[in-house]
């Protein structure tokens, strides 16, 4: 599992305290590293539809998926798709 995906469950699990620090980081992970854009889309929509989770750790991944897209935005490649 990249540590992209590992920093995406952690926050997924955890509380608000520790999430917060996790969205900032993973964020600036993908503004920095516009490689990992595409990465992050896709395992959180994986993980949104194909996820047996509490509604709590859903509402984090939806919560996550919009500050994505309102930060930025997915490669031409996986607009296409």
């Amino acid at each position: 599992m990249s540590l992209l995906a590992q920093d995406v469950h952690r926050y997924m699990r955890s509380g608000e305290s520790r999430g917060s620090m996790s969205v900032h980081a993973l964020i600036a992970q993908c503004i920095q590293r516009p490689e990992l854009r595409d990465e992050l889309y896709c395992q959180l929509v994986r993980l949104i539809t194909d996820n047996p989770a509490v509604e709590d750790q859903l509402c984090r991944l939806w919560t996550l998926l919009c500050l994505c897209a309102v930060s930025f935005s997915p490669s031409r490649s996986l607009r296409k798709v």
